[in-house]
């Protein structure tokens, strides 16, 4: 009978063995095929351009291939729960945002996940300020003259946003908590048709990041009025920020970071979170996210991340409930 126990824990020890060093092996040698990274939203917007970016440095570094499958709707929950879903195997990652993984939790009735313990974050990648923008058709050149303008019409500016539950959408609605306005707000499928449709007047103002009115503002096809920021943009030197124009609480910042299948190994998450900040810190890459008013912001270890994840869900969720924001 001891000599049976004696073989059988002999036997547990080889298996566990066996399993570490197959565990090492298999972190040792990934990436060995093509890793996709979901981006929740259409072509055009942010999400996209960092999914872009990060996955061509990632295909650079360990010579895979990257592929970004764009996948929009609901908020961006449709691609983040094909995440959520996938093989916990280090292949498929996501490429989110505030909007999906801090407001909308709040926002939406019946959230189909949890945006921390459904998922193991790897990393933040940047942040950014939003900047209110115009269509020219608005006679307003001031934060200051924007807002007695909507005073003199309410109820009749819409301001767009990527989506409800977006970054964009939120700061609309504190805009109109923070200034007494009631414009009303109107949600896309992503930053990119919003754009498009505020660029032809069909939406009068909105809260977008520089990487997607950035162009059109230097193009003068829309207007820029503040920054959502302490500081002014070096991107955008000339345009104030929320603060100098008065309005010290509308300064919000949105965020984008990676984020595996719950399951994924937590030394493989290490790799990948290892590798993005080396990314991050390269010269090109650093000043192609500055150029595009993006602050490189890589997270220390996967766990700071989740700690500033689970700390945003309880700051934007709060600003849900002061300003009375709703999905119509």
């Amino acid at each position: 009978m001891i000599h049976f126990r004696i073989m059988r824990m002999f036997a547990s020890v080889l298996v566990l063995a066996f399993l570490a060093v197959f565990s090492r092996t298999a972190i040792a040698e990934y990436p060995e095929k093509t890793i996709r990274i979901i981006a929740p939203a259409p072509p055009g917007g942010g999400t996209d351009f960092l999914s872009r970016l990060i996955g061509k440095n990632l295909a650079e570094r360990w010579g895979q291939t990257v592929v970004v499958d764009n996948v929009p709707g609901a908020s961006g929950t449709i691609g983040s729960r094909q995440a959520q879903n996938a093989r916990a195997d280090g292949y498929t990652l996501l490429m989110s945002y505030q909007g999906t993984h801090a407001i909308a939790p709040a926002l939406l009735k019946d959230f189909p996940f949890d945006p921390v313990n459904d998922f193991r974050p790897i990393t933040q990648v940047v942040s950014q300020p939003f900047v209110l923008v115009v269509h020219p058709s608005i006679p307003a050149r001031t934060m200051q003259e924007f807002v007695e303008y909507v005073h003199k019409n309410p109820g009749k500016l819409n301001f767009g946003s990527a989506g409800a539950g977006s970054g964009g959408h939120l700061v609309g609605e504190l805009f109109n908590l923070v200034t007494n306005s009631n414009a009303v707000h109107v949600p896309y499928q992503g930053s990119a048709p919003m754009t498009t449709d505020l660029l032809a007047g069909h939406v009068q103002f909105a809260f977008d990041t520089v990487g997607t009115t950035g162009p059109h503002i230097r193009s003068g096809a829309l207007r820029a009025l503040a920054v959502t920021n302490d500081k002014r943009l070096t991107t955008l030197p000339d345009i104030p920020t929320v603060v100098e124009e008065g309005y010290p609480k509308l300064v919000r910042t949105g965020w984008y970071g990676l984020f595996a299948p719950k399951d994924t190994s937590p030394d493989i998450v290490i790799k990948i979170q290892k590798e993005v900040a080396r990314i991050l810190q390269k010269p090109d890459v650093e000043q192609t996210l500055i150029t595009g008013g993006y602050t490189p912001k890589a997270s220390a270890s996967p766990e700071e991340f989740r700690n500033f994840v689970r700390l945003e869900n309880k700051d934007w969720g709060e600003l849900v409930k002061s300003s009375g924001a709703q999905v119509k």
